[in-house]
């Protein structure tokens, strides 16, 4: 096929540059923090700049800045790219992210050099050129090169003698790091269009600037240890005070802004002046300043409502956490909560249809097969209480319904007076699941399984009635979401085989 292809050279070059350009951001992975990975790979491959092309550029170009910010919220934590990854496909399936909204024009940007490619702005204001390049990498104890090999220093009790072969290997590190570091500056400073600020700090500014204003050579290059210094030996060769002409006409200023002592800043005063001032202090007016403390938030309610809660947290106390983990607990007995757990994963993935206890141990039996449940799992379900539901006068309705929702998650956004002990309308997201739902002339059934047992001392209505609350969430959600009223709500112990209507 190759070579009745006259394309095939080209194609073949271009899977070759791709498997290089893999080789390189695999190594590079093992270097770099996910946030600057994720930034490194879109601004490398020209994604962002394609998708700034085409129609809503400006939103999906902020998009790909949010998967970059998150991705450095990630890196914090210590992550790695694969469970940024996972993490990310994760949310996706759950609840997709809002996309970011695209930025006001004359707005003030704030954003690393990585996502400013492809973009421009009439003032850019480059920070902190002084901000020593980060050369952990290569004065490590081991060093690594796919070509070099592995380069190790010996240690003597507090003395560390670097060899020959780790040498060479951060030699060459450093060097990609400069280049890296020149691509990003060069990328900075080609974001303005009408003025660009270069800003840093030093100590002695007027030696860093005669020390570095001077030409560059090879040597002052790689040794770098800032952008200053390639910036101030590029444009100032003839030291800090020559002139500097740009081609394309302007110029180019260096100017001293002093902070601290030298701005004229006193650090301390003399006894009797503090005594002074502590008496003429107090005499001083201070009403307007107390006006100001004195302040009260108005909407001060709104602050200590919170932005999610969950049916189950707002109608029942929260589950017991155990004390060892699963795998350690594999061998003992289930309790009820988790038998609960598994009689309810039945319920939402067994086939609607008339069952008997024969039907239902057969469709457990698949379900086993194909991994929804093991073994051991499938012996703890209450087989005849699964199939006494389907044979109920509810579960025959459920059958014969042609719109059956089971397992519903929803997410709705509710006022805080209705679901808090507060006055507050600030809008609280309201997460929940559904055990089940069935449509019925037009109206919504609800039907909530519960494995609760019954005692002597509470009957099915009573046991029953704990759960009003959590199912009037549950229709008022339903009822939203839909534009359908909801009819029936039924809780139905499984334990005791009897539907409760509420």
């Amino acid at each position: 096929a190759a070579a009745a292809d006259p394309a095939a050279p080209s194609w073949s070059i271009k899977c070759a540059e791709l498997i290089r350009f893999t080789d390189r951001f695999h190594r590079d992975s093992q270097l770099m923090e996910t946030g600057d990975l994720v930034c490194a790979v879109l601004d490398e491959t020209g994604f962002a700049s394609y998708v700034s092309a085409l129609y809503g550029g400006a939103s999906r170009r902020g998009n790909l800045e949010l998967v970059c910010e998150l991705a450095r919220r990630y890196s914090k934590g210590g992550g790695s790219l694969g469970g940024f990854i996972r993490y990310m496909d994760s949310a996706r399936e759950t609840a997709p992210a809002p996309g970011a909204p695209a930025p006001a024009p004359d707005a003030v940007r704030l954003m690393t050099i990585h996502a400013s490619k492809g973009l421009e702005f009439p003032v850019v204001i480059l920070g902190d050129i002084t901000k020593r390049f980060n050369r952990r990498a290569a004065s490590d104890v081991g060093l690594f090169d796919a070509e070099l090999g592995i380069g190790l220093c010996s240690v003597s009790g507090d003395r560390e003698e670097r060899s020959i072969l780790q040498r060479a290997i951060a030699l060459r590190e450093n060097r990609r790091l400069n280049a890296e570091e020149m691509r990003l500056l060069y990328v900075a400073m080609t974001r303005a269009k009408e003025r660009l600020i270069m800003t840093g700090v030093h100590n002695d500014p007027e030696k860093f600037f005669a020390d570095l204003a001077r030409p560059l050579d090879e040597i002052r290059i790689m040794s770098a240890g800032n952008y200053a210094e390639w910036i101030l030996g590029a444009y100032f060769p003839g030291g800090s005070s020559a002139p500097v002409k740009l081609p394309g006409g302007g110029n180019i200023t260096l100017s001293i802004a002093a902070a601290g002592a030298n701005a004229g800043v006193r650090a301390s005063m003399s006894e009797e002046e503090f005594t002074e001032l502590v008496q003429n202090a107090s005499f001083a007016d201070c009403s307007e300043l107390d006006k100001r403390f004195d302040f009260r938030y108005p909407a001060e309610e709104d602050s200590r409502v919170p932005s999610k809660l969950s049916v189950t947290g707002l109608t029942l106390s929260p589950a017991a956490v155990p004390d060892l983990p699963r795998f350690m607990l594999d061998d003992r007995p289930l309790n009820a909560a988790e038998r609960g757990t598994l009689t309810h994963r039945l319920l939402q993935l067994i086939p609607i249809a008339a069952h008997d206890e024969a039907s239902v141990k057969k469709a457990l039996g698949l379900l086993t097969e194909r991994g929804a449940f093991t073994e051991r799992e499938a012996e703890q379900i209450c087989v005849p209480s699964v199939a006494a539901f389907f044979a109920s006068d509810l579960g025959r309705r459920l059958v014969s319904s042609d719109t059956v929702k089971r397992e519903l998650e929803f997410n709705l956004l509710v006022p805080a007076s209705r679901l808090t002990d507060t006055h507050s309308e600030a809008p609280v997201v309201l997460q929940g699941m559904i055990d089940c739902c069935f449509m019925e002339d037009g109206a919504w059934v609800l039907v909530d399984h519960k494995t609760s047992r019954i005692d002597k001392t509470h009957t099915a209505r009573t046991v029953a009635e704990r759960y009003r609350g959590q199912l009037e969430l549950y229709a008022m959600a339903l009822e939203q979401l839909t534009g359908k009223p909801v009819r029936e709500k039924y809780v139905y112990l499984l334990s005791a085989d009897e539907a409760v209507k509420l």
